[in-house]
């Protein structure tokens, strides 16, 4: 109930983060143990895109303190949100397109370059990390 039904209102992935059940710790997911269960002339595709720049190299998790996790999740909830709603409405034709850049001002009245700039000092930090 502390997850799913918090007393406080709190979403779960905040409550999980709160009760300290997950944790962001660095680490890069790659095709290798995938690639090496495959068959031989799989992984050998797998190797020859990867060299060639065909698949991108994999993105690291960041690890985010407790208090940029809590105000990431608590604007992209709200942009989250906003996002999936506002985007149907433009496929569907109940939104003209000729307020994108409305859509996109309120994304950033919402805090998205916040975000974004929690995202980019993690990712600067996590890159002099690993030089």
């Amino acid at each position: 109930d502390l997850i799913l039904d918090n007393p406080d209102g709190t979403d779960v992935a905040t409550a999980r983060a709160q009760a300290g059940m997950q944790m962001a710790l660095p680490f890069i997911a790659t095709m290798e143990p995938e690639a090496a269960a495959a068959d031989p002339l799989v992984a050998e595709a797998w190797k020859l895109h990867l060299d060639a720049g065909v698949v991108p190299a994999p993105f690291p998790n960041l690890p985010l303190t407790e208090a940029q996790f809590s105000e990431v999740n608590s604007k992209m909830a709200e942009i989250n949100t906003y996002v999936n709603e506002t985007v149907s409405k433009f496929l569907l034709g109940e939104e003209s397109l000729d307020n994108f850049s409305k859509y996109v001002e309120t994304i950033k009245k919402m805090g998205i370059d916040e975000v974004l700039d929690i995202y980019n000092a993690a990712y600067k930090e996590y890159s002099e990390m690993n030089k």
